[in-house]
């Protein structure tokens, strides 16, 4: 179910009226309630998958409780467990995302005499995707990695344990779509909720802006983004294509932040609350700053679980480089099975290496003109790295280079213009946070106007109600 379908609001509808009837006995179940209803929105989009979902909550919970409760104060018992939990989420997510890729690789360099049966290449890629599947297994590790850590509270029954680590895997406003939570934030939330504890502007002001972005302006974008893809770029000129890669990169910032920015309003009217995924990452400075707006829980799971652990930046700077190249790789990799998101994460690991060896030897003085010029550069950067989430085949990315730099059309298909005004509500959005970030209070004082508030989300209501475009799942349901 969609988060902007009508099959959902009523779904929603029912959950939140049950979820807060008058009845004090009845609110004490409220997060079984929760886990009950999230376990029939996972039913509905992949089915009997569900169970597989059930199988990761109850076996991290299960390694969890032991660790958090000190039964496993020996330290070689809890370095097994430890390691088991990793190893469990790792092979969850490697046997139902990554099994194809990995055989299909090495079918591709093994010899002719040592070639994969086609039968089981075929059979293994029939395995589906469980929706989410990156984002609970993700929790799993961190999950255990904490508990280990002792940052959650001890004093828990086995069957607390498993409520709450059943409600924090399968919370629906962020099961599908993030972001990745961390139980040490979620777990001291789960208590009964009140009606009257409800702050609504909040949730309206997420939901509106969440809706206007997905419905809007990602699905609109959609209906033309998909003309540069091969072999449609061919028949157009370089103009055409920079434009629809721009319109390629505001769709996938809208799409994603549009569905995080709902979830975190779904969230609150619950009662509960989730980080915010995005902060107007288009106006980043360097590629440093941009993983530090973009994908933020994913960034910073990175950060905490990856590379600090494998030395940070606390070593050599060789070594620090090829720490951040290997996170960089393998955080494209978390976005899909396909080596295209490799070289994704590889062209922004690279990105970032020279980033800091220019930044570390030729220091740059800072002026607002060389701050948009930053902006205009790092943009110009990742809009060319989605090429390698627009590509599937290594072939066509080259193709699409190539064509980019040698066929300098005049004039754009005029059939193309309507993506400039898709674009529009995204730069503007960009520019308010960045004007707002340097202190020019003009759009502050227009903000606390009651009536400039209403009137703005009045009108990305309208727009979002009038022409939402053609339906289009979630960018992220394959990741």
């Amino acid at each position: 179910m969609l988060f902007n379908s009508w099959e959902f609001l009523t779904f929603f509808l029912i959950v939140f009226t049950l979820y807060y009837l008058p009845s004090r006995t009845l609110r004490q179940f409220q997060p079984l309630l929760l886990v009950g209803a999230s376990m029939v929105f996972y039913w509905a989009g992949v089915g009997t998958l569900t169970l597989l979902l059930l199988a990761s909550i109850i076996t991290n919970a299960l390694i969890g409780f032991i660790l958090v409760t000190g039964n496993a104060d020996n330290s070689a018992l809890r370095k097994q467990l430890i390691i088991g939990g990793v190893v469990f989420n790792l092979l969850v997510l490697c046997t139902f995302k990554y099994s194809s890729l990995i055989l299909s690789s090495i079918n591709t360099l093994a010899p002719a005499y040592a070639k994969l049966s086609p039968t089981l290449i075929q059979g293994v890629a029939s395995i589906p995707l469980p929706l989410g599947i990156s984002f609970f297994c993700f929790e799993g590790i961190s999950l255990t990695i904490d508990t280990s850590k002792r940052l959650l509270e001890r004093r828990l029954s086995w069957i607390d344990t498993l409520c709450k680590s059943s409600l924090f895997f399968s919370f629906f406003p962020h099961l599908i779509s993030g972001p990745i939570l961390r139980a040490g934030h979620f777990f001291p939330q789960i208590r009964t909720k009140c009606f009257r504890e409800i702050d609504w502007y909040v949730a309206f002001k997420w939901l509106t802006l969440g809706y206007f972005l997905k419905s809007f302006v990602a699905n609109n974008l959609a209906d033309y983004t998909w003309f540069v893809k091969y072999p449609y770029f061919t028949t157009a000129g370089t103009i055409t294509n920079v434009l629809l890669l721009c319109g390629y990169s505001a769709q996938i910032f809208a799409d994603f932040a549009g569905y995080s920015f709902m979830a975190v309003g779904l969230a609150e009217l619950l009662g509960y609350k989730i980080p915010n995924n995005f902060n107007a990452p288009y106006i980043s400075r360097s590629l440093g700053e941009f993983w530090k707006r973009w994908h933020i829980s994913l960034s910073s799971w990175l950060k905490d679980y990856l590379f600090i652990p494998l030395g940070g930046s606390r070593c050599s700077r060789t070594r620090a480089c090829l720490n951040v190249f290997v996170v960089m790789i393998l955080g494209g990799l978390w976005h899909g099975a396909s080596w295209n998101y490799a070289i994704w994460g590889a062209m922004h690991g690279a990105g970032l290496i020279v980033e800091h060896i220019f930044r570390s030897t030729i220091p740059i003085p800072e002026s607002v003109l060389l701050g948009v010029g930053k902006i205009v550069v790092v943009n110009a950067f990742v809009t060319a790295a989605w090429i390698g989430f627009i590509m599937s085949d290594v072939n066509h990315m080259k193709l699409l280079a190539k064509h980019l730099c040698t066929d300098f059309a005049i004039m754009p298909y005029a059939k193309t213009l309507p993506v400039l005004g898709y674009i529009l509500p995204v730069a503007a959005l960009h520019a308010w946070h960045w004007a707002s970030e340097r202190g020019l209070t003009i759009g502050n004082l227009l903000l606390k106007s009651d009536f400039f508030r209403m009137f703005v989300y009045a009108t990305l209501i309208f727009l979002a109600a009038v022409n939402p475009g053609t339906p289009h799942e979630f960018i992220y349901f394959q990741f």
